[in-house]
C-alpha cells in the first residue's frame, strides 16, 4: 500500500496521541501547565518539520516497524486496517 506523507503523518498521529489530533493534546497539555504547553507545541512543530524532510523509503521502513513492535496498541486504533496494509 502506497501512503501519502499526509497520511503516514496521520497514521504517526493516531498511534502516539490514540486517535486524538496532536492539537488537541498540545491544547490538553496547555490547560495542564502553560510552560509545559509550550514545549509539547514546539515538540509537535518541530517533529513535523522532521517528518517532512525524511524520505519516503524511510517514512514506510518507520511505520512497518511501529506497526511490529506496538501491535496491540495499534490493533485497537480507528487506522488498524491503514496500519495492517502497511505489512502487506
Amino acid at each position: 500500500m502506497t501512503l501519502s506523507r499526509e497520511q503516514t503523518w496521520q497514521l504517526l498521529q493516531d498511534l502516539i496521541f490514540y486517535g486524538e489530533s496532536a492539537e488537541t493534546w498540545v491544547q490538553d497539555v496547555w490547560t495542564q501547565n502553560e510552560g509545559l504547553g509550550e514545549s509539547a507545541a514546539a515538540l509537535l512543530e518541530i517533529t513535523q518539520r522532521l517528518w517532512d524532510q525524511v524520505p519516503e523509503s524511510v517514512l514506510r521502513s518507520l511505520l512497518r516497524e511501529l506497526a511490529a513492535s506496538h501491535p496491540d496498541r495499534i490493533a485497537e486504533l480507528d487506522s488498524a486496517s491503514d496500519w495492517q496494509a502497511l505489512a502487506d
